[in-house]
C-alpha cells in the first residue's frame, strides 16, 4: 500500500516591487517541496502568467504518486 499524503498547490501574487507576477508554491503534507516564481512578460500579461502558474501546479498534482487529495488556492485577481 502506498503510503497517503496531502498534495496541494498554492499561486499567490507577487509584491510590484518584486517586480509582480505570481508565485507558485508545492506543498506536501503542507509543507513546501518546490515552486517556482512567474513574471508577466512580453508575450504574457497579468492573466495569462497566473493561467502558467496553474497550469503548471496542477500538472505537478496530477505527476504524484499516491495522491488521495489534493486542493489548489488561487488569490483573486481583484
Amino acid at each position: 500500500m502506498l503510503p497517503i499524503h496531502y498534495h496541494e498547490f498554492r499561486v499567490t501574487r507577487r509584491a510590484e516591487e518584486l517586480g509582480g507576477g505570481w508565485d507558485l508554491q508545492l506543498l506536501k503534507d503542507g509543507r513546501p517541496v518546490g515552486g517556482r516564481v512567474f513574471v508577466p512578460d512580453e508575450y504574457r500579461d497579468t492573466e495569462q502568467t497566473c493561467a502558467a502558474a496553474v497550469k503548471e501546479g496542477g500538472a505537478w498534482l496530477e505527476a504524484q504518486p499516491g495522491a488521495v487529495c489534493w486542493a489548489a488556492y488561487l488569490e483573486t485577481l481583484s
